[in-house]
């Protein structure tokens, strides 16, 4: 498995004929160590702010799944309609909280992971073609 990860060469590659170097005392050489943005770095600083709706974040683990059990915690239910008809609306969704919590680092991951996702997808797209 390669894990390392393609960002497309510089974004903006000098050419040694560019007086602008040789009159600003820096020389083709000493430029080349130094290549500055990534065509890949390019693209995150420019990706949509919105993230698409293709794009799913990754997340470290997965939603913790629902379990419905009456208010006093003694009876677990298979689903919210067992539940309805055994005691009415007095049961309860035991992992709400944390589903919350996790719903809501989804939705930040989203925006965090958006902009690498973006430029390797521009990246793969100019790889096809």
């Amino acid at each position: 498995m390669n894990d390392q990860i393609k960002d497309g060469g510089p974004a903006f590659p000098y050419s040694s004929l560019a007086p602008d170097y040789v009159a600003g005392g820096m020389s083709p050489t000493m430029y080349a160590d130094n290549t500055g943005m990534t065509l890949r770095d390019y693209f995150i600083a420019h990706a949509p702010a919105e993230p698409q709706p293709w794009f799913q974040p990754v997340m470290p683990t997965e939603c913790p799944s629902t379990v419905f059990m009456d208010e006093e915690r003694t009876t677990t239910y298979a689903n919210a309609i067992d539940a309805e008809r055994a005691c009415g609306d007095c049961f309860i969704n035991v992992h709400a909280k944390a589903q919350d919590a996790w719903n809501a680092e989804r939705d930040k991951q989203r925006y965090v992971q958006w902009p690498a996702a973006w430029a390797d997808a521009m990246l793969a797209a100019r790889e096809r073609q």
